[in-house]
């Protein structure tokens, strides 16, 4: 990929990376802050398959995301600093509810809605099959159905 290329995958991409940044973080400038890391770590270590570009990089978000969920949590508890509490905006209920999930299913909730990537993408980027993210999907829903 030129930087030409490059630069229009950008362009394409960096809502969706954002909004799943977010969805981890519940943080702007953090959410930010991992999206420039994942757009510099793709950059440098770009995938072959120029089709999977955009599951590879959604992958290193979500990656990202969580390490700096718990490197949070490392800081909260060797600090014994009380967390700020999140800013309440129209959608704070929905992040709280999704976050109450689990890992699993909070992780296919927010590649498939807020990363935008296709049951088949989600698939490739959880490593499982299409069966069983289109359970953990419907397992998700159902779930947060009843929560909200």
């Amino acid at each position: 990929m030129d930087d030409q290329e490059f630069r229009s995958f950008y362009e394409n991409t960096k809502a969706d990376g954002y909004r799943l940044a977010y969805s981890y973080l519940h943080n702007e400038s953090e959410a930010e802050d991992v999206l420039h890391d994942a757009f510099l770590r793709f950059y440098h270590h770009q995938p072959r398959d120029q089709e999977k570009a955009r599951t590879y990089l959604f992958s290193i978000i979500v990656r990202l995301s969580l390490d700096r969920l718990r490197s949070q949590r490392k800081r909260a508890v060797q600090h014994k600093e009380e967390k700020e509490p999140a800013s309440k905006n129209d959608y704070q209920f929905l992040y709280e509810a999704i976050d109450e999930l689990g890992a699993k299913d909070s992780s296919i909730i927010r590649l498939h809605y807020f990363a935008g990537l296709s049951l088949q993408e989600v698939a490739k980027a959880a490593g499982l099959s299409l069966n069983a993210v289109k359970k953990r999907l419907e397992r998700a829903r159902k779930a947060l159905k009843e929560k909200l």
